[in-house]
């Protein structure tokens, strides 16, 4: 078996970044898709997507992820929860 250069390393990590940067806006989508049908599995959806862009420190992921779980909790009336994620995802976009 050859051994890959740094080329080939570099296209391989780049598809692995896509992959997952793919998965988290896929998540991200769901969320905003159920938001007014089944708020429950919208945040499940916003959380997954919180989690993997923690996991990879995708800052732009993270993000709209905290976006997502600030309108779902917004649409519950558990205002509380709103605002600390409306001001986490502000942090993040200083």
């Amino acid at each position: 078996m050859i051994g890959l250069g740094a080329k080939e390393e570099n296209i391989i990590e780049s598809n692995e970044i896509d992959l997952f940067q793919n998965e988290v806006r896929a998540l991200i989508k769901l969320s905003d898709d159920y938001k007014n049908d089944d708020v429950k599995l919208s945040i499940k959806y916003a959380e997954e997507a919180k989690t993997l862009s923690e996991e990879h420190f995708y800052t732009q992921g993270l993000a709209d992820s905290l976006i997502c779980l600030g309108k779902n909790y917004q649409n519950i009336s558990n205002y509380v929860e709103a605002m600390k994620y409306a001001l986490q995802a502000m942090e993040l976009c200083k």
